[in-house]
């Protein structure tokens, strides 16, 4: 389980994923988690000789992975190909390989355990050069047949390396423990993220956002957030509803290209937006005494409540 409080960042637009979830609100992409089955998909990268791609790749991986780089994987990362992480399924691979780029980082999505080097990473080592200098040092002494055996004995060595691995960098974080009320409607808005377009995915994206946005306030620690109840409190409630009927009608949407639920994705997103202002203006008042606060509070419920309410009569007519 991620032990970020705060969420971990996401691929696609950097802002940290909501605690419980596996899925950004804010623009459908993905953080990175490792697979707690036996996930058949990892990321290999470099070797990157750049400094300044190098700098970006590393500062992202000390961002996503479960702990910074260490020095001499950074070393690596610089002069060989490198395993960057393992043990994922197939979008989180795809997510980190686009965020690394493929031009900057030469970040590739396999599959299968590391590969075992071969006789470049043999030749690697001090043994093989040693072998062949000492052969062809004593040829004139011994026989020239020596400039073979030294060649030889330098293949050989090199060659017995083959079982080293390719170096892992790290780990993916394991994911958070799903919150069970809202986590499935996430994803299915993730999706219509990536499957909405024009005009239908902007007012669908304002109301993801907006709900996300909310729901992290209401996930601050501060005495609104303890008077509104938290994301389990009635706010946090009435924003996961307004997620829910946006997600359906969002679906009639890309389904049946539906009129109605087209111009209700619109009332939702304004719905969203004046909820955002109305939360967030509640939050700067924290010299309020907490009752009234939470009165403010679940006065702003009911209205929310009711125009989702309405828009809904309004489009499923």
């Amino acid at each position: 389980m991620s032990d970020d409080p705060k969420g971990a960042p996401c691929l696609g637009c950097d802002k940290s994923v909501l605690p419980g979830l596996d899925v950004c609100l804010a623009c459908g992409a993905r953080p990175l988690y490792q697979s707690l089955k036996e996930g058949e998909y990892a990321v290999e990268a470099g070797p990157i000789a750049g400094q300044r791609f190098r700098d970006a790749t590393v500062a992202l991986l000390d961002q996503v992975l479960d702990r910074p780089l260490k020095p001499e994987a950074v070393q690596r990362l610089a002069a060989e190909r490198v395993r960057v992480c393992q043990n994922l399924e197939k979008p989180y691979a795809e997510a980190l390989t686009k965020k690394l780029g493929r031009q900057e980082s030469n970040a590739q999505v396999v599959t299968g355990a590391a590969p075992e080097r071969g006789a470049i990473g043999g030749f690697a080592k001090p043994w093989p050069w040693l072998a062949a200098i000492v052969g062809i040092a004593l040829a004139p002494f011994v026989g020239w047949w020596m400039i073979l055996l030294g060649i030889g004995a330098a293949v050989g060595l090199a060659f017995s390396v083959r079982k080293e691995r390719m170096p892992v960098l790290g780990d993916a974080p394991f994911p958070p423990q799903a919150w069970a009320p809202w986590s499935p409607v996430a994803r299915r808005a993730a999706d219509l993220l990536a499957a909405l377009d024009g005009p239908a995915r902007e007012r669908f994206a304002a109301v993801t956002s907006a709900v996300r946005d909310l729901l992290e306030r209401l996930a601050a620690d501060d005495a609104f957030a303890l008077a509104s109840g938290g994301r389990e409190g009635n706010m946090g409630k009435a924003a996961v509803r307004l997620l829910e009927e946006t997600v359906e009608a969002g679906e009639r949407v890309r389904d049946a290209k539906d009129a109605a639920a087209a111009d209700a994705l619109g009332r939702l997103a304004e719905t969203a937006r004046k909820a955002r202002e109305d939360v967030f203006a509640l939050g700067r008042t924290l010299d309020a005494p907490a009752e009234r606060m939470a009165a403010q509070v679940e006065q702003e419920v009911q209205q929310l409540s009711q125009r989702v309410a309405e828009h809904k009569r309004i489009w499923t007519r």
